[in-house]
């Protein structure tokens, strides 16, 4: 597990689910651009939540790991989506695939 520290909170999250997020982050960052993202959580009571996040170079984020009971977050449908959405960017151009095929 790893907690993602974004804004001046933190929430954490699977492992591979933290470090896609940050990925994506990173070529958002790059590309001067502004996106939102949806990642699970486990809420500090322990339930599973989600949280939608504005990622911008403006709002750095980072991760560190977290130690667990053995139990590891994963929705293989939300890491699907954000390492897809990572995909599509093309850094030659700053724009995403889709976009790109629009103009």
């Amino acid at each position: 597990m790893k907690r993602i520290n974004i804004a001046g909170t933190s929430i954490v999250t699977g492992s591979d689910l933290a470090d896609a997020l940050l990925a994506l982050w990173t070529s958002v960052a790059r590309l001067h651009r502004i996106e939102p993202a949806t990642i699970p959580f486990v809420d500090t009571d322990g339930t599973r939540q989600t949280a939608d996040v504005v990622l911008c170079s403006a709002v750095p984020i980072w991760t560190s790991t977290v130690e667990s009971d053995g139990f590891e977050l994963t929705d293989s449908a939300a890491l699907a989506e954000i390492e897809a959405r990572n995909a599509s960017f093309d850094p030659l151009w700053g724009l995403s695939a889709v976009e790109r095929d629009d103009e």
